[in-house]
């Protein structure tokens, strides 16, 4: 790479058909070394975001490259505030894809992150619970339980968003792991708050058929086991 940069030093300003930039194709690989070397030759890389708003930060949260996320916020610590055109934040792509230990870096480097909605409302436990990371939920909730009682503009919870079907790339989540971590967040996030509503969860949980079977006899239980607490 230095050996090219040298010879055509414009090759540090060539980008993908998709808008992604020579930085961002380094972060998600988790070349460290090389990021260190484009941004030397031209700091302002860090900068660039896509026409979808997202910046390298996105990447290497998406990505999960801890080192990444580490030089990337050495070099330029108000990137942590940057916002996709959809308003998604670094720590909810982080939250989406699962990876804890960027998601506690970015935690602790700005704890404010976990009040960022995104355009649809959803918080960053929505996205985790929405897409099955248990461990994802946990971290979020150590933070702030509250955050179980936050509504997106359509009305759901985090809880609710747990019981919906899960669509990866237009085909639908069925197998048995994937159910098992569905199952693992819902409880999850009833046990931490065993108060939190349940209708619209169970009516979620209903409409999806077989898919939701197992969550549904899991709200069932849940909310048998609630009442007979409180009627005794």
């Amino acid at each position: 790479m230095k050996t090219l940069l040298a010879i055509k030093p414009s090759l540090i300003d060539v980008y993908a058909n998709d808008g992604c930039s020579v930085l961002e194709f380094a972060a998600e690989c988790g070349h460290v070394e090389a990021m260190k070397l484009l941004l030397a030759a031209k700091p302002s890389l860090i900068d660039y975001h896509k026409v979808d708003g997202w910046t390298v930060l996105h990447s290497a949260a998406d990505s999960g490259n801890i080192d990444v996320v580490k030089l990337l916020l050495a070099n330029k610590a108000s990137l942590i505030d940057a916002r996709a055109n959809d308003g998604t934040s670094a720590l909810i792509i982080a939250a989406r894809s699962g990876h804890v230990d960027v998601m506690r870096l970015l935690l602790a480097a700005k704890g404010s992150l976990l009040d960022v909605r995104d355009n649809d409302g959803c918080s960053p436990l929505h996205v985790a619970a929405r897409h099955r990371h248990v461990e994802a939920v946990k971290l979020l909730m150590t933070f702030k339980p509250s955050l179980t009682r936050v509504i997106t503009k359509d009305g759901l919870s985090s809880l609710d968003t747990a019981c919906q079907k899960l669509t990866v790339t237009g085909v639908r989540c069925l197998d048995t792991v994937n159910r098992r971590a569905q199952i693992d967040v819902v409880r999850c996030l009833l046990g931490i708050d065993p108060a939190q509503p349940t209708d619209k969860a169970l009516g979620i949980a209903c409409d999806s058929g077989q898919e939701g079977e197992d969550v549904r006899a899991v709200l069932e239980d849940f909310r048998s086991r609630r009442e007979t607490r409180l009627t005794k």
